[in-house]
């Protein structure tokens, strides 16, 4: 479910100044002045973002999002941690308000754009042809004409960098080959930092349909107990969804097994 330009007026905030947030959407029900409060919140968030006061802003959203009554809060988590080149987490917020039902273009280019600067290919590809095959008879809003442009152009970049088909010179971009390398940074980064490492394996799953029918079955496995040991990490840690999203990605890679 996405919700509509509702989200969008909010998401304004970014290039418009003095322009206010609505309070009738994306929130839920609560007393006058406890939303006021959340609104000032947002608000100042936003200032401090259009100021480039990124870790200033990081700390007015992550005050909101405590209280529990913006579905929309992980676009603006999403936007900033982007800009402070924490990708993963950037990663990781857009999931979370994707969760909620929310979803905008702009977010879901900044989406792509963070899978791109973590290498993140299969992913990125596959954001940012989804942006650039949405059209005006379409239900999901499009890009304006110059973030259409920057996602053409990373669109070109990734296919010289991870191409569709790969020449036989270049073995190193081979699906096999960029899934079990997906798989790598994963375990290197289980433990030290599980969200990253998560996002390696969604990688890896994005990469999975495109291997050959021989290989898929063990690489199948091999995705599915890097994920349950993911999983056993992240329950350890009081975390609001430890494992949910990869819980729902287990019983997605169900239906990919040979038969």
């Amino acid at each position: 479910m996405r919700h509509s330009s509702h989200i969008g007026l909010v998401f304004g905030l970014w290039l418009l100044a003095g322009t206010f947030a609505p309070t009738s959407v994306a929130h839920a029900q609560e007393p006058a002045s406890t939303e006021s409060a959340v609104q000032t919140l947002l608000l100042e968030g936003v200032r401090s973002f259009r100021a480039e006061q990124y870790d200033a802003a990081l700390a007015m959203f992550r005050r909101v999002e405590q209280t529990g009554s913006r579905s929309d809060i992980g676009l603006y988590l999403g936007m900033v941690l982007h800009k402070l080149g924490r990708h993963g987490e950037a990663l990781a917020a857009f999931r979370q308000a994707r969760r909620a039902g929310v979803q905008e273009p702009i977010a879901d280019y900044y989406d792509a754009v963070s899978c791109f600067r973590m290498g993140l290919y299969q992913r990125a590809r596959s954001g940012f042809a989804q942006l650039l095959s949405a059209t005006d008879a379409g239900p999901a809003p499009q890009l304006g004409p110059r973030l259409r442009e920057g996602a053409q152009k990373f669109a070109v970049a990734i296919e010289k960098l991870a191409p569709q088909n790969p020449e036989p010179t270049h073995p190193e971009a081979q699906p096999t080959r960029r899934f079990d390398a997906a798989l790598r940074q994963a375990q290197g980064f289980l433990g030290k930092n599980n969200i990253d490492c998560q996002e390696w394996l969604e990688e890896a799953a994005a990469l999975l349909p495109l291997l050959p029918d021989s290989e898929r079955d063990w690489a199948l496995t091999r995705l599915q107990d890097a994920i349950r040991q993911l999983i056993t990490h992240l329950q350890s840690r009081p975390l609001p969804h430890p494992g949910e999203d990869l819980t729902t990605l287990q019983q997605q890679l169900k239906t990919l097994r040979s038969r």
